[in-house]
């Protein structure tokens, strides 16, 4: 029956320059990092611009007459207007 080999951890020495990389690869990760939120959170602001929407209720078609197209059109306002915060 044959062993397998021994394994030894190996003593890792750090010299100053593998910790000033070691350390600029973790502000440059930092860096990336914020850059990313602040990207993220410019955007969700750009998105919330102001909008403006046409409804219209018309309620006198030929083939029919609607009987609630103003009331659904005046609910459909204050639905955008004060529960969406248009």
């Amino acid at each position: 029956m044959v062993c397998p080999p021994f394994s030894v951890p190996h003593l890792v020495v750090f010299s100053r320059e593998n910790l000033m990389i070691s350390l600029e690869l973790k502000r440059c990760k930092f860096i990336l990092t914020m850059a990313l939120i602040l990207i993220l959170t410019l955007s969700g602001a750009v998105s919330a611009e102001k909008r403006t929407a046409l409804v219209i209720g018309n309620g006198s078609y030929k083939s029919a007459l609607l009987a609630n197209a103003v009331n659904d059109a005046t609910d459909m306002k204050t639905l955008l207007v004060t529960d969406l915060g248009a």
